[in-house]
């Protein structure tokens, strides 16, 4: 399975919840003046890519990762002139998360 969200819009609030399977790919490429995100995942062997961009509003952007599973690989990048959050949980082995962030 395979998500792609393109937003160019005020405000962008997404809940992506990816159960079962293995191999989805979800990517989300928001600019906005505030992006509030989440993620929630239970599987394998998953990508997800996400970047936020833009003024970032008075409360900034922020992202919410629940990942339960192994070997998933999450590419994160967030940038505003607001401050940026990323909230990762995981539970599991194997994956990988990188994560850029900035002002």
């Amino acid at each position: 399975n395979t998500i792609l969200i393109t937003a160019n819009a005020q405000s962008v609030k997404n809940d992506i919840d990816v159960s079962g399977g293995n191999g989805n790919k979800v990517t989300m490429t928001l600019s906005s003046d505030k992006a509030t995100n989440s993620i929630k995942t239970n599987g394998a062997f998953n990508e997800f890519s996400v970047v936020q961009e833009g003024i970032a509003g008075t409360s900034g952007h922020q992202l919410t990762i629940d990942n339960t599973g192994s070997s998933n690989i999450f590419g994160i990048h967030q940038s505003g002139t607001i401050d940026t959050t990323v909230s990762i949980k995981n539970a599991g082995n194997g994956s990988t998360f990188t994560v850029g962030t900035g002002n």
